[in-house]
């Protein structure tokens, strides 16, 4: 099973969970995962009412995906990460599962999720008490503000982990079953 990370907000400054030497990817491929050379990534750029960034990243997701023949990998994926994972599957990328941690609900996306829940065989939402970034994610969208996404597995995590600390407990994914839901689609390669 092919595991793809995509980061968050400011993901290629401030976040290295999805670099192929990382912690998080030793532990991944500790856990059986295949984990790519050439790491997927994104501007990183916030987008707070045009969602022109997570639409290109998103297109260049399925690009990667077609470049490396992955039908259908597993995506670990943080913050806004969530954003450009739901438009690719919304467009009709496959993923066979998604852990999404801490990833801002968007309501003017709800459509897009949906459309997305079609492409994505298990889906993980992380949220937690104690992350005010996931909240402030969600600025400057129509209507209130909500941690749990609609139509998916929303997963209350303990408050401690804040908006990234999950990505560095990775006692916590074993725990929690994460490494178990992402190895539990399959893609054909």
């Amino acid at each position: 099973m092919t595991l793809v990370s995509v980061h968050g907000t400011a993901g290629l400054t401030n976040q290295s969970f999805w670099q192929i030497d990382s912690p998080f990817q030793r532990a991944a491929r500790a856990e059986g995962f295949t984990v790519l050379d050439d790491p997927f990534r994104w501007s990183g750029l916030l987008c707070v009412t045009d969602p022109l960034q997570w639409q290109v990243a998103a297109s260049a997701l399925c690009w990667y995906c077609r470049a490396h023949r992955l039908e259908a990998p597993a995506v670990a994926c943080h913050s806004h990460g969530i954003q450009v994972v739901g438009y690719a599957a919304a467009w009709g990328q496959k993923f066979s599962a998604v852990v999404d941690v801490e990833g801002p609900v968007r309501n003017e996306l709800f459509d897009i999720y949906a459309a997305a829940r079609l492409n994505i065989g298990r889906w993980i939402h992380t949220w937690n008490r104690g992350d005010a970034t996931i909240m402030a994610g969600e600025l400057g969208e129509p209507g209130p503000g909500t941690a749990l996404m609609p139509g998916v597995e929303n997963l209350e995590i303990e408050w401690r982990h804040g908006h990234a600390g999950l990505l560095d407990d990775l006692a916590a994914w074993r725990d929690l079953g994460l490494w178990t839901c992402l190895a539990s689609g399959r893609d054909s390669q």
